[in-house]
């Protein structure tokens, strides 16, 4: 979901040795320059400058761009943009509450995939201050609901726990790639804080708050949230038992 530390994550991989990463990528994103997946290979990695990222359709580009780095030894990485599934806008007001991504590559390619989580007042008083959500009036509520479906569909088994990784991000980091086939890269460690290859909150602002250091960090002010009346929602019940439990 947005706001789970999808950014860093993505910056501590995509910098790795053998990785190339594409960032919040969807199939019914790719009408957008900045998220479109050819022309982000175009832009970040010098892949398949020749063909029209325009006309070429999502599931023939990543094709494309799967076998130019199998010859080069590497591997793809598509971060997911689980948001437009499960909350929506800006790319759509009914989203389809299911994984729009692995569904239309499945039958394509063999995906191994992780699913991030954290902890979700965590993710809301982060979320709630994007003027996308203001703008959508995306209430806690539906926030909750979002988010119990998005946990539905992931696996115990194939989650990285967003305070997890940030207590350990090199146990963690190494653990994922064991489990999905990459290659692991502590050198990350020198150079993830400049790395510029993705979107979202590039800035480090947010999860990092300006200085190169990955490391738990204290809750946001819960100013108008009614912790008694958020503890008694089954939504938010069911997502603290279903990622802690």
């Amino acid at each position: 979901m947005p706001r789970s530390g999808g950014t860093l994550v993505s910056k501590c991989l995509g910098v790795m040795q053998s990785h190339a990463l594409l960032s919040e990528i969807h199939p019914y994103a790719q009408h957008a320059l900045s998220f479109n997946a050819l022309r982000q290979a175009q832009a970040w990695h010098g892949l398949l400058e020749d063909l029209n990222w325009q006309k070429t359709k999502f599931v023939d580009a990543i094709t494309h761009l799967e076998q130019a780095l199998k010859k080069a030894n590497q591997k793809l990485i598509l971060r997911d943009w689980s948001h437009v599934d499960y909350l929506g806008p800006p790319v759509t007001n009914t989203p389809e509450n299911r994984p729009k991504l692995l569904e239309v590559l499945s039958p394509h390619f063999e995906i191994r995939s992780i699913q991030l989580v954290r902890h979700p007042l965590d993710t809301w008083l982060s979320l709630r201050r994007l003027d996308l959500i203001k703008k959508h009036k995306i209430d806690i509520r539906q926030f909750l609901t979002a988010y119990r479906l998005y946990l539905d569909k992931t696996k115990s088994d194939t989650r990285l726990v967003y305070e997890d990784f940030l207590k350990a991000p090199s146990e963690q980091l190494e653990h994922v790639c064991n489990n999905v086939g990459l290659n692991y890269d502590g050198t990350y460690q020198d150079r993830w804080f400049d790395f510029d290859k993705v979107t979202g909150d590039t800035s480090n602002s947010s999860s990092l708050r300006g200085t190169p250091v990955i490391e738990y960090r204290p809750r946001r002010s819960c100013e108008g949230i009614d912790r008694e009346w958020l503890n008694d929602q089954v939504d938010y019940q069911y997502l603290i038992e279903g990622i802690y439990g």
